[in-house]
């Protein structure tokens, strides 16, 4: 009598951890629940500004082939602000600068992403800009150097190639 009452004491003892795991596993599964859904709701957010700064650029892009450029500037400022990491709003941001004939303020955008530009798909692109540039201001060996870069990574860039041997 004296074992079976042990033994029944040692399964209530084993039913009593198996609702605390049980609990635990109900409370692990609750804050997994809380941390996934902060998560995707960060990853919307970041999506959702990433969305509004394209949108902005997309915006400035009409505005640039109606040849509005001020009011393309704007929108590429926009898109910076909300983005400072924007390579396109500063690159497009540049060229609506230097449509303007503001070189100084379209250097000043090229340099915000001279770390950046090089190393992107559009590099020739960016380098051949910081050449035009540099022409503006008669800082001929700079734009040597930048329609150089240029021509370096797009080899078959007329534009750069003129530019480079004027």
């Amino acid at each position: 009598y004296v074992f079976l009452r042990c033994s029944s004491l040692a399964v209530c003892y084993r039913d009593a951890d198996r609702r605390k795991t049980h609990k635990e596993k109900t409370l692990l599964s609750e804050k997994m629940k809380r941390i996934l859904t902060i998560l995707t709701l960060l990853t919307l957010a970041l999506t959702a500004s990433a969305q509004v700064d394209r949108h902005d650029v997309r915006a400035g892009n009409r505005k640039f082939n109606k040849e509005e450029y001020k009011q393309a500037e704007i929108d590429y400022r926009k898109a910076v602000v909300k983005d400072s990491l924007s390579v396109a709003g500063e690159y497009n941001l540049a060229s609506a600068l230097y449509r303007q004939e503001d070189f100084d303020g379209a250097g000043k955008a090229l340099d915000a992403i001279k770390d950046l530009a090089p190393v992107s798909e559009y590099a020739g692109d960016y380098y051949f800009n910081q050449g035009n540039i540099a022409l503006q201001k008669e800082d001929y060996a700079s734009a040597v150097e930048s329609f150089k870069q240029s021509l370096l990574l797009n080899p078959g860039d007329l534009d750069a190639k003129e530019n480079y041997i004027y």
